[in-house]
């Protein structure tokens, strides 16, 4: 990974190597507009070198951070002379929004906001007419909002942003990248003490933002919403075997393991803090002998390694036959077992302090060494307020951590406006669903009316559909639709499920894990790829059915899905074919 990393950044110093058509690409990654009436013409494509150059081609999470070392990527330039093409036809309102909209991100990318706002006002201007659409308000409407609250964020009008990012996500509750981003900029803000989580709309679309949630929940100390969040989130550790012992490698940690244990101490610190000593004691032990079991298996492998050969004795050896000689070097300190450890030790102290065990908690917090962040500091501050003025512990000051903190929250909010590009509908995007299913005309009368079992009798849903049992009791369902926007297909592949739901007269459904994809033509010469076209989207739900309550933090009702969704995809429109 470090070194197509490294390759991105040096070609992103190189100068571009633009035409007039390629411009439009640049800026938008939509060929020149021609002759259409919108001028929204099919995605271009994308070259070996501008998948670096633009990271088109990266992960999410490396393509922020490649885009981030430099200003705008050299979009901005491209979409300014893009927008001044007379390519660009007076007609072509939503292309000529849709390059604005990509200039103002890479604004905000490059931290200006003011030149940001600008072009986002421009765009907005451009679609007026359009502001009562439905197709507008849940794609480039709500992207707009997104935008325009990242850019408040950024300027700490954190009152206006959040009203923003409200108001865009409830415009689209089914897509989960409207929701993550919305999410995003909901919990940078300050002050969330006794709001509602703002990741309980991503939760319902994708169980794995579960600990981050709660470790949300967990920072702003709000107790019910740790313990409200909890049945939510595997916090099973599970350590797998210490890697092998090799100098100089430096081998990962068990993530998924980490976040377990995190949120396991959380949940039992919420427990604590609200008087379920039962409850935190049984995660204490249960994370105890996780780590003595982590201990043993290290003992274990080294005990087992065997130096190379030609290399004589171990210092361990020397020790034995001399104890003259030196102590062999102690084992470098393992990671998990310090972040675990430092855990446990507050735990302890929680529960003394809970007990009432005063001075043992106050030997504890003196004696070991603990983490700095708001659980001490909460511990730390209930205790002194039991202990006589002079006992009384120096709280940690978190104020250089709480800055930082802030920096990476800014930065994260700069990179987060591409995530925020929600390609734009219309109803003539909507095809893609009225391919993969029957023609069902007349089944939904209006947006009132609740569709039934009936809906469904006799349908047969194959193309574009797929649905599959599997082995651990959950139904795979997907769908792959050949359009520029992912959310559209988000929506339909959970639209299916619900309908299956339905048809298996069932009140709902919750998705045990997920998967989403873009799919590409890839061209390649000699054995190199040379360019690639982004052709569509794939989404992948794991669902297993539910009855009403099972599951309230995610569960979806599938009338309620269905009636929502149903108007947008169901209906036979003039123009939508």
């Amino acid at each position: 990974m470090k070194h197509y990393l490294c390759t991105a950044v040096l070609l992103l110093a190189a100068p571009a190597l633009a035409n007039d058509k390629q411009d439009f690409a640049d800026c938008d990654g939509r060929n020149h507009p021609g002759k259409q009436d919108d001028g929204m013409r099919g995605e271009s494509s994308i070259s070996a070198y501008d998948s670096f150059r633009f990271g088109s081609g990266l992960s999410p999470a490396l393509l922020g951070a490649v885009r981030g070392m430099v200003a705008d990527n050299g979009r901005v330039a491209a979409c300014t002379r893009a927008l001044a093409s007379p390519r660009l036809l007076p007609t072509q309102a939503l292309r000529k929004a849709h390059l604005l909209r990509a200039r103002g991100a890479a604004h905000l990318q490059g931290g200006n906001v003011d030149l940001a706002t600008l072009d986002l006002d421009a765009a907005e201007a451009a679609l007026a007419d359009r502001t009562a659409d439905p197709f507008y308000q849940r794609s480039m409407g709500a992207s707009l909002k997104l935008l325009r609250a990242i850019a408040l964020a950024q300027q700490g009008k954190w009152d206006d942003a959040r009203a923003l990012a409200t108001t865009a996500r409830e415009a689209r509750p089914y897509s989960l990248r409207l929701q993550n981003v919305a999410a995003e900029i909901l919990a940078a803000a300050p002050d969330q003490s006794g709001a509602p989580s703002p990741w309980n709309g991503v939760l319902r679309l994708d169980p794995a933002v579960g600990h981050r949630a709660l470790q949300d929940a967990a920072k702003q100390a709000n107790h019910a919403d740790v313990l409200r969040l909890a049945p939510a989130v595997d916090t099973a550790i599970a350590f797998p075997d210490p890697a092998p012992l090799i100098t100089g490698f430096q081998p990962a940690l068990p993530l998924d393991a980490i976040k377990a244990m995190f949120s396991g101490f959380a949940i039992a610190h919420a427990r604590a803090a609200t008087g379920d000593l039962a409850g935190a004691k049984r995660f204490r032990d249960a994370l105890a002998a996780q780590l003595t079991d982590r201990k043993v298996r290290l003992d274990a492998r080294d005990a087992a390694a065997v130096p190379p050969a030609g290399a004589g004795p171990t210092p361990a050896a020397l020790a034995a036959a001399d104890p003259a000689a030196p102590p062999p070097p102690a084992r470098p300190r393992d990671p998990i077992l310090t972040l675990g450890e430092q855990r446990l030790r507050l735990l302890d102290l929680r529960i003394a302090q809970v007990e009432g065990r005063v001075a043992d908690a106050r030997a504890m917090a003196l004696g070991s060494a603990l983490p700095v962040d708001g659980s001490t500091i909460e511990v730390f501050t209930r205790l002194n307020a039991a202990l006589p003025a002079k006992d009384r512990l120096p709280v940690p000051d978190l104020a250089a951590l709480t800055e930082k903190a802030r920096q990476n929250d800014q930065l994260q909010l700069r990179q987060l406006a591409q995530q925020a590009l929600i390609a734009p509908e219309t109803p003539r995007t909507v095809i893609d669903y009225s391919k993969s299913r029957p023609n069902i005309l007349g089944a939904l009368v209006g947006g009132a009316v609740t569709m039934g079992f009936g809906l469904l009798g006799g349908i047969d849903r194959t193309d574009g559909f797929r649905s599959t049992p599997q082995a651990d009791g959950t139904i795979k369902v997907e769908f792959v639709g050949n359009t520029p926007s992912e959310p559209l297909v988000q929506e339909m592949t959970l639209l299916r499920a619900a309908e299956m739901a339905q048809a298996a007269g069932r009140w709902g459904f919750a998705i045990a894990r997920r998967a989403d994809y873009t799919r590409y033509l890839v061209t390649s010469r000699g054995g190199f790829e040379s360019s690639r076209v982004p052709t569509g989207h794939k989404t992948e739900l794991f669902i297993r059915y539910v009855n009403d309550g099972e599951d309230p933090l995610r569960g979806f009702g599938a009338v309620s899905l269905i009636d929502a969704l149903g108007p947008l995809y169901y209906e036979d429109k003039p123009g939508k074919r």
